[in-house]
């Protein structure tokens, strides 16, 4: 019997649910700000280990029970790389 892994960047209805059970094996409480929320569902992800690290690297960095984007390094680097496109079409507009 063969089986097919199918990745979770393409189970996007999964996500929500595996960052519940992961964040419920935290030794701490802790919940995602909506935009952390949107942010993990918008996500690329490879597989759920990486969804599990992600989260758990941010249950450390996060300082009030809430995950914010700031706290998962891949969601921040995102979120900058789309702002240094942004800024740059700007400056390309603003010479013209």
């Amino acid at each position: 019997m063969s089986s097919i892994n199918i990745p979770l960047r393409e189970r996007k209805e999964d996500i929500i649910l595996l960052a519940n059970h992961f964040m419920k094996s935290l030794p701490v409480k802790l919940r995602l700000s909506n935009s952390a929320l949107k942010g993990i569902i918008d996500y690329s992800w490879p597989g759920n280990a990486e969804l599990k690290n992600v989260l758990e690297q941010a249950s450390i960095l996060n300082e009030d029970g809430i995950i914010k984007p700031q706290h998962m390094p891949v969601l921040a680097e995102k979120v900058f790389r789309r702002w240094r496109v942004l800024m740059t079409e700007r400056c390309i507009l603003m010479k013209n």
